[in-house]
C-alpha cells in the first residue's frame, strides 16, 4: 500500500511543484509540461506494474477455517480487509489518471 501511494502520488506532486516553480519564475509552461511528460513516459512502466500488482491475490488453504487470500506481493495484507479494499479503489483511480 505504501509503495502504491508513493509511486503514484510522487509524479503528480512533482508536476504540481514544477508548475508552481515555472509560474513563479515565469517560465514557459509548455516546456515544463513537455519535460514532465517525457520523464513520466520513462517511469510509466514501473508505475503501471505497481498498480497492477494491487489486484493479484493468492489463495491459501486455512484448513477448517476455509480459504484465506493474501496479496501476492505482500503476504501480510489480507485481501478481505478494509485496507485492501481502500487500496483497490485507489489503484482503480490511479489507472484512470
Amino acid at each position: 500500500m505504501d509503495k502504491l501511494l508513493l509511486e503514484t502520488l510522487a509524479p503528480l506532486a512533482l508536476l504540481a511543484g514544477a508548475a508552481l516553480f515555472s509560474s513563479a519564475r515565469r517560465l514557459e509552461k509548455n516546456n515544463v509540461l513537455s519535460t514532465w511528460l517525457t520523464l513520466l513516459f520513462l517511469v510509466l512502466p514501473v508505475i503501471s506494474r505497481v498498480v497492477c500488482q494491487s489486484f493479484r491475490c493468492e489463495a491459501y488453504d486455512g484448513g477448517d477455517d476455509g480459504e484465506h487470500r493474501f496479496l501476492s506481493v505482500d503476504s501480510s495484507l489480507d485481501c478481505a480487509s478494509g485496507r485492501y479494499n481502500f487500496m483497490i479503489v485507489f489503484a482503480l483511480i490511479m489507472m484512470l489518471v
